[in-house]
């Protein structure tokens, strides 16, 4: 049986990391929130931690989107990794091959669909061959 998702012991880590990384970018708060398609207010409330708690998986997805970071760590970061499952990567290969061959879309559009597919693909299904999903009758 699975444990349960680890939630890191400082509330504010995820708010932390996300201020750093928007000043390696040379982003203020309000270039982050109009990126995000969010307040700024609300990118400060997140981090100081003001916001008192962490981030939804959807919010961690776009952030991994827009600052065009792999979503495993801040996942992690924000406590919703779970540790006892692989990482997303393991499942994506297949689906990365295909969509990286599809000429129609852009870089960015490739980019989201990936991260997309594995934010929504469970990792323990998506990782056991077909056949080993389908129950057969006896």
């Amino acid at each position: 049986m699975a444990q349960p998702l680890k939630r890191p012991k400082n509330p504010t880590e995820f708010g932390k990391r996300l201020r750093e990384a928007r000043i390696a970018r040379g982003w203020s708060q309000a270039d982050l929130a109009a990126r995000m398609g969010i307040t700024a207010g609300w990118v400060g409330l997140v981090e100081t931690g003001a916001r008192g708690k962490e981030p939804q998986r959807d919010l961690v997805v776009r952030v991994s989107q827009v600052l065009k970071d792999p979503l495993d760590p801040w996942l992690e970061v924000a406590g919703l990794k779970d540790a006892d499952r692989p990482s997303v990567a393991a499942a994506l290969p297949p689906f990365r091959d295909f969509v990286e061959r599809l000429p129609e879309l852009t870089a960015d559009q490739k980019r989201t669909l990936i991260v997309l597919y594995g934010s929504f693909v469970p990792v323990a299904e998506s990782a056991k061959p077909r056949a080993a999903r389908v129950r057969r009758k006896s």
